[in-house]
């Protein structure tokens, strides 16, 4: 794992150019980034439909995605590059991503799971009618807007809030590794 000290060393070596990562690195990065788009387009559960803003994942399908992409960076691409690039900035960033992650593996399996036993109904065309009329909404955003009432309120009482203190505290470290993983590829040297 890569302590927070670690962290601060690379992301001041990525800035002020002590630290140019190689083609190779860049390389490792940039497949790492593209895994993670490639899943983040297909989230699961697929009938988990998306919150006000399309492109918004749940917390459900946003652990899924990372989940997945954590075994995938430990299954295919560390031992793909590990040869060439195993104790390199980019390797270890990569291994601590996925370590981040550990910690919401149980949790994403478990709301996966919850989802298929207890997600919520469909609103029913009295509600959707109600709602509608009274916000001054057409049918269909009235049933947007409640379908993510409900998954919002689904989704709040499947962690408590200790363990989805666990989850964000995760989430943000995962974040971080990320952003220099980003900032690596990207050339911009400012994570």
């Amino acid at each position: 794992m890569v302590t927070a000290e670690e962290m601060k060393s690379v992301e001041h070596d990525l800035a002020s150019g002590e630290w140019v990562p190689s083609e190779s690195e860049r390389a490792l990065g940039r497949a790492l980034l593209e895994c993670h788009d490639r899943l983040e387009c297909a989230p699961c559960p697929a009938d988990m439909r998306p919150g006000r803003d399309t492109w918004d994942l749940w917390l459900t399908q946003g652990l899924d995605v990372r989940v997945l992409l954590a075994r995938e960076i430990s299954k295919v691409l560390l031992p793909r590059w590990r040869g060439e690039l195993e104790g390199s900035r980019i390797f270890r960033l990569a291994e601590a991503y996925t370590q981040a992650l550990a910690p919401v593996f149980p949790h994403a399996e478990r709301l996966l799971a919850a989802w298929q036993t207890s997600a919520p109904g469909a609103p029913t065309p009295d509600r959707v009618a109600q709602e509608a009329t009274y916000l001054g909404l057409t049918l269909a955003e009235a049933e947007r807007d409640l379908r993510y009432q409900e998954i919002w309120s689904w989704e709040l009482t499947q962690l408590r809030p200790d363990k989805r203190h666990e989850v964000e505290v995760a989430l943000e470290d995962t974040r971080s590794v990320g952003k220099v993983i980003y900032a690596a590829v990207a050339g911009s040297h400012r994570p």
